[in-house]
């Protein structure tokens, strides 16, 4: 399996919103597939950052009911799967978070609890590859859970337990 860039093809989505796109340069070379992975970090005006892809982002409010439909904000999530399908690649989606190298941690701290957390997880598979909550049926085969917690309190500010 081949990857680019971590979030895919930078594109102008909505139309009216002023970036650099190099989507048709992506789109010719073929890229089979996009990692998702620290997305968020390219900035607001590319993929909806920092609204994309960590799971406290696709589920901010940890207390809420994980079953819950509305408990959930794929908006900008789906938007980025989108450009990348529509670009011709699938995607690799990574379940965990993006690196924090800021003094103060928010995505990297471990869940409260840790079942919870898998069943979040599964809520987000089940968007993507079962429709649910509105979602799409992309048969996304590819599944990172939390990338690299060997890199310390940047990735993951739990204990190795």
């Amino acid at each position: 399996m081949r990857f680019i860039q971590n979030g895919g093809p930078w594109t102008a989505r909505p139309a009216n919103v002023s970036v650099r796109s190099n989507f048709l340069e992506y789109e010719a070379a073929k890229i089979p597939y996009v990692r998702n992975h620290d997305t968020n970090l390219v900035g607001h005006h590319i993929y909806g950052s920092p609204y994309v892809h960590d799971i406290h982002v696709l589920f901010p409010n940890f207390d809420a009911d994980e079953n819950d439909p509305a408990s959930y904000d794929f908006d900008c999530t789906d938007d980025n799967v989108q450009v990348c399908l529509d670009a011709g690649s699938e995607t690799c989606f990574r379940l965990g978070e993006s690196i924090e190298h800021q003094v103060k941690k928010h995505g990297t701290i471990p869940p409260k609890d840790f079942y919870k957390w898998a069943r979040i997880c599964e809520h987000v598979i089940r968007h993507y590859n079962e429709g649910w909550a509105n979602g799409l049926h992309l048969n996304i085969q590819y599944w990172e859970i939390w990338n690299e917690p060997d890199l310390g309190r940047n990735l993951w500010d739990g204990t190795k337990e």
